[in-house]
Protein backbone atom coordinates (compact mmCIF):
# COMPACT_ATOMS: atom_id res chain seq x y z
CA UNK A 1 0.00 0.00 0.00
CA UNK A 2 1.31 3.45 -0.96
CA UNK A 3 2.18 5.64 2.03
CA UNK A 4 -0.20 8.61 2.41
CA UNK A 5 0.94 12.16 1.65
CA UNK A 6 0.04 14.97 4.05
CA UNK A 7 -0.94 18.31 2.53
CA UNK A 8 1.38 20.79 4.33
CA UNK A 9 -0.99 23.74 3.95
CA UNK A 10 -3.93 21.74 5.27
CA UNK A 11 -1.91 20.50 8.25
CA UNK A 12 -0.81 24.04 9.12
CA UNK A 13 -4.37 25.34 8.69
CA UNK A 14 -5.82 22.67 10.97
CA UNK A 15 -3.14 23.23 13.62
CA UNK A 16 -3.92 26.95 13.71
CA UNK A 17 -7.67 26.32 13.84
CA UNK A 18 -7.05 24.12 16.88
CA UNK A 19 -4.90 26.86 18.42
CA UNK A 20 -1.85 24.62 18.75
CA UNK A 21 1.82 25.43 18.34
CA UNK A 22 4.02 23.01 16.43
CA UNK A 23 5.47 21.81 19.73
CA UNK A 24 2.01 21.28 21.25
CA UNK A 25 0.88 19.30 18.22
CA UNK A 26 4.00 17.15 18.41
CA UNK A 27 3.28 16.40 22.07
CA UNK A 28 -0.27 15.34 21.23
CA UNK A 29 0.96 13.12 18.38
CA UNK A 30 3.97 11.51 20.06
CA UNK A 31 6.49 10.18 19.22
CA UNK A 32 6.56 13.06 16.70
CA UNK A 33 8.72 16.06 17.60
CA UNK A 34 8.51 19.73 16.71
CA UNK A 35 11.10 19.41 13.94
CA UNK A 36 9.07 16.68 12.22
CA UNK A 37 5.89 18.78 12.41
CA UNK A 38 7.82 21.68 10.87
CA UNK A 39 8.97 19.42 8.02
CA UNK A 40 5.43 18.19 7.37
CA UNK A 41 4.16 21.78 7.19
CA UNK A 42 6.99 22.83 4.86
CA UNK A 43 6.70 20.29 2.03
CA UNK A 44 4.60 17.36 0.86
CA UNK A 45 5.88 14.22 2.57
CA UNK A 46 4.90 10.58 2.58
CA UNK A 47 4.26 9.38 6.11
CA UNK A 48 3.38 6.16 7.80
CA UNK A 49 -0.31 5.46 8.24
CA UNK A 50 0.16 5.53 12.02
CA UNK A 51 1.70 9.01 11.87
CA UNK A 52 -1.22 10.31 9.82
CA UNK A 53 -3.72 8.77 12.22
CA UNK A 54 -2.02 10.21 15.32
CA UNK A 55 -2.03 13.69 13.76
CA UNK A 56 -5.68 13.31 12.77
CA UNK A 57 -6.61 12.27 16.32
CA UNK A 58 -4.66 15.19 17.79
CA UNK A 59 -6.46 17.61 15.46
CA UNK A 60 -9.85 15.89 15.87
CA UNK A 61 -10.40 15.27 12.15
CA UNK A 62 -10.46 12.34 9.77
CA UNK A 63 -7.11 11.42 8.14
CA UNK A 64 -8.52 12.40 4.74
CA UNK A 65 -8.79 16.02 5.87
CA UNK A 66 -5.01 16.20 6.36
CA UNK A 67 -4.28 14.65 2.97
CA UNK A 68 -6.67 17.06 1.28
CA UNK A 69 -9.00 14.31 0.14
CA UNK A 70 -11.82 15.63 2.33
CA UNK A 71 -12.94 19.21 3.13
CA UNK A 72 -12.43 20.76 6.52
CA UNK A 73 -15.51 19.85 8.58
CA UNK A 74 -17.59 22.56 10.19
CA UNK A 75 -16.86 21.29 13.69
CA UNK A 76 -13.11 21.58 13.08
CA UNK A 77 -13.51 25.27 12.25
CA UNK A 78 -14.58 26.11 15.79
CA UNK A 79 -12.25 27.20 18.51
CA UNK A 80 -12.89 24.97 21.52
CA UNK A 81 -13.99 26.85 24.61
CA UNK A 82 -12.63 26.08 28.05
CA UNK A 83 -14.92 23.88 30.19
CA UNK A 84 -15.65 26.77 32.53
CA UNK A 85 -15.91 29.36 29.79
CA UNK A 86 -18.83 30.82 27.87
CA UNK A 87 -18.82 30.29 24.11
CA UNK A 88 -19.49 33.22 21.83
CA UNK A 89 -20.33 31.79 18.41
CA UNK A 90 -20.06 34.25 15.55
CA UNK A 91 -21.04 33.01 12.12
CA UNK A 92 -18.50 34.00 9.46
CA UNK A 93 -17.96 32.99 5.86
CA UNK A 94 -15.06 30.91 4.60
CA UNK A 95 -13.17 33.94 3.25
CA UNK A 96 -13.36 35.73 6.61
CA UNK A 97 -12.01 32.61 8.29
CA UNK A 98 -9.20 32.50 5.73
CA UNK A 99 -8.41 36.15 6.46
CA UNK A 100 -8.00 35.24 10.15
CA UNK A 101 -5.56 32.51 9.15
CA UNK A 102 -3.61 34.79 6.81
CA UNK A 103 -3.23 37.48 9.48
CA UNK A 104 -2.21 34.81 11.98
CA UNK A 105 0.43 33.52 9.60
CA UNK A 106 1.80 36.93 8.63
CA UNK A 107 2.15 38.31 12.15
CA UNK A 108 2.85 35.08 14.02
CA UNK A 109 -0.06 35.29 16.45
CA UNK A 110 -2.84 32.71 17.04
CA UNK A 111 -6.33 33.23 15.66
CA UNK A 112 -7.78 33.26 19.18
CA UNK A 113 -5.54 36.17 20.15
CA UNK A 114 -6.67 38.13 17.08
CA UNK A 115 -10.30 37.47 18.01
CA UNK A 116 -9.69 38.55 21.60
CA UNK A 117 -8.04 41.85 20.66
CA UNK A 118 -10.60 42.66 17.94
CA UNK A 119 -13.00 44.58 20.29
CA UNK A 120 -10.14 46.76 21.54
CA UNK A 121 -8.94 47.57 18.03
CA UNK A 122 -12.50 48.23 16.87
CA UNK A 123 -13.11 50.72 19.69
CA UNK A 124 -9.84 52.51 18.89
CA UNK A 125 -10.75 52.87 15.21
CA UNK A 126 -14.39 53.73 15.93
CA UNK A 127 -13.51 56.49 18.41
CA UNK A 128 -10.88 57.87 16.04
CA UNK A 129 -13.51 57.97 13.29
CA UNK A 130 -15.98 59.87 15.49
CA UNK A 131 -13.24 62.27 16.60
CA UNK A 132 -12.35 63.01 12.98
CA UNK A 133 -16.00 63.72 12.17
CA UNK A 134 -16.29 66.10 15.14
CA UNK A 135 -13.21 67.94 13.88
CA UNK A 136 -14.62 68.18 10.35
CA UNK A 137 -17.94 69.54 11.64
CA UNK A 138 -16.16 72.23 13.65
CA UNK A 139 -14.09 73.13 10.58
CA UNK A 140 -17.27 73.38 8.51
CA UNK A 141 -18.93 75.63 11.09
CA UNK A 142 -15.82 77.81 11.27
CA UNK A 143 -15.75 78.18 7.47
CA UNK A 144 -19.43 79.11 7.51
CA UNK A 145 -18.84 81.79 10.15
CA UNK A 146 -15.79 83.17 8.33
CA UNK A 147 -17.80 83.38 5.12
CA UNK A 148 -20.54 85.36 6.85
CA UNK A 149 -18.00 87.70 8.48
CA UNK A 150 -16.29 88.26 5.13
CA UNK A 151 -19.57 89.25 3.47
CA UNK A 152 -20.27 91.71 6.29
CA UNK A 153 -16.72 93.12 6.25
CA UNK A 154 -17.01 93.81 2.54
CA UNK A 155 -20.31 95.63 3.10
CA UNK A 156 -22.10 93.30 0.72
CA UNK A 157 -25.00 92.34 2.98
CA UNK A 158 -27.41 94.09 0.61
CA UNK A 159 -26.59 91.53 -2.12
CA UNK A 160 -28.41 88.86 -0.11
CA UNK A 161 -25.73 86.13 -0.38
CA UNK A 162 -27.04 82.71 0.79
CA UNK A 163 -25.37 82.71 4.21
CA UNK A 164 -26.33 80.46 7.11
CA UNK A 165 -28.97 78.71 5.01
CA UNK A 166 -31.46 76.27 6.51
CA UNK A 167 -30.10 73.48 4.29
CA UNK A 168 -26.56 74.06 5.49
CA UNK A 169 -27.65 74.09 9.12
CA UNK A 170 -29.61 70.86 8.61
CA UNK A 171 -26.50 69.11 7.34
CA UNK A 172 -24.48 70.23 10.36
CA UNK A 173 -27.30 69.36 12.77
CA UNK A 174 -27.75 65.86 11.32
CA UNK A 175 -24.04 65.16 11.49
CA UNK A 176 -23.72 66.37 15.08
CA UNK A 177 -26.69 64.24 16.17
CA UNK A 178 -25.24 61.21 14.37
CA UNK A 179 -21.90 61.64 16.12
CA UNK A 180 -23.53 62.07 19.53
CA UNK A 181 -25.36 58.74 18.99
CA UNK A 182 -22.06 57.00 18.17
CA UNK A 183 -23.61 56.28 14.80
CA UNK A 184 -20.57 55.08 12.85
CA UNK A 185 -22.33 54.60 9.52
CA UNK A 186 -24.53 57.70 9.47
CA UNK A 187 -27.73 55.68 9.42
CA UNK A 188 -30.79 57.86 8.96
CA UNK A 189 -28.59 60.92 8.59
CA UNK A 190 -28.83 63.71 6.05
CA UNK A 191 -29.67 62.14 2.67
CA UNK A 192 -29.31 58.75 4.46
CA UNK A 193 -25.61 58.37 3.66
CA UNK A 194 -25.21 55.14 5.65
CA UNK A 195 -24.77 52.73 2.73
CA UNK A 196 -22.20 49.93 2.76
CA UNK A 197 -20.32 51.58 -0.13
CA UNK A 198 -20.36 55.15 1.20
CA UNK A 199 -20.52 56.12 4.86
CA UNK A 200 -18.34 58.02 7.36
CA UNK A 201 -16.72 54.91 8.84
CA UNK A 202 -15.78 53.49 5.42
CA UNK A 203 -14.29 56.83 4.37
CA UNK A 204 -12.19 56.93 7.55
CA UNK A 205 -10.95 53.34 7.24
CA UNK A 206 -10.04 53.91 3.58
CA UNK A 207 -8.03 56.94 4.67
CA UNK A 208 -6.23 54.87 7.31
CA UNK A 209 -5.31 52.14 4.83
CA UNK A 210 -4.56 54.23 1.73
CA UNK A 211 -0.77 53.70 2.00
CA UNK A 212 -0.97 49.95 2.68
CA UNK A 213 -1.82 46.80 0.74
CA UNK A 214 -5.19 46.64 2.51
CA UNK A 215 -8.15 47.47 0.31
CA UNK A 216 -11.66 48.09 1.64
CA UNK A 217 -14.56 48.08 -0.83
CA UNK A 218 -17.61 47.69 1.42
CA UNK A 219 -17.91 48.35 5.13
CA UNK A 220 -21.35 48.77 6.57
CA UNK A 221 -24.16 47.18 8.59
CA UNK A 222 -25.20 44.81 5.78
CA UNK A 223 -22.03 43.77 3.99
CA UNK A 224 -18.26 43.83 4.28
CA UNK A 225 -15.67 43.35 1.57
CA UNK A 226 -11.95 43.92 2.00
CA UNK A 227 -8.56 42.56 1.05
CA UNK A 228 -5.96 41.99 3.76
CA UNK A 229 -2.66 40.06 3.53
CA UNK A 230 -3.57 39.15 -0.04
CA UNK A 231 -6.84 37.50 1.00
CA UNK A 232 -10.28 38.63 -0.12
CA UNK A 233 -12.72 38.70 2.80
CA UNK A 234 -16.42 39.08 2.17
CA UNK A 235 -19.62 38.80 4.19
CA UNK A 236 -23.14 39.48 3.05
CA UNK A 237 -26.36 39.98 4.95
CA UNK A 238 -26.77 37.38 7.72
CA UNK A 239 -23.09 36.45 7.35
CA UNK A 240 -23.65 34.31 4.25
CA UNK A 241 -21.60 34.21 1.09
CA UNK A 242 -21.19 32.14 -2.08
CA UNK A 243 -19.01 29.09 -1.56
CA UNK A 244 -15.47 29.30 -2.83
CA UNK A 245 -14.64 27.41 -6.06
CA UNK A 246 -11.70 25.48 -4.65
CA UNK A 247 -13.71 24.06 -1.76
CA UNK A 248 -17.38 24.14 -2.81
CA UNK A 249 -18.52 21.75 -0.09
CA UNK A 250 -17.06 23.73 2.80
CA UNK A 251 -19.72 25.45 4.95
CA UNK A 252 -19.38 28.78 6.71
CA UNK A 253 -17.46 28.57 9.95
CA UNK A 254 -18.32 29.43 13.51
CA UNK A 255 -15.62 31.25 15.41
CA UNK A 256 -15.93 30.39 19.10
CA UNK A 257 -14.39 32.61 21.74
CA UNK A 258 -14.29 31.64 25.39
CA UNK A 259 -14.77 34.24 28.08
CA UNK A 260 -12.37 32.18 30.18
CA UNK A 261 -9.61 33.12 27.75
CA UNK A 262 -9.77 36.70 29.01
CA UNK A 263 -9.33 35.76 32.68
Amino acid sequence: MTAPIIDPERLRQMRKLCELTQDELAQKAQPLNKQRVYQLESRRCRVRKGTLERLAIALRVEPGVLTGEKPIPKAASRVTASPDGTRLNVRVGASIRNAFLEVSEQYGVPVRWIAQIAPLLFVIVAEASLKRRRTKVEELKAERDRYEERISDLGLDYLDFPTNTNEENKIICYEEESINRNDLFGLGGYNDYGGDDLNPFLVFVKELTKDSDTRVSLLGPKSIEYRVCGTEATTLAKGEEPEEPEEPEEPAANLGISVADFM
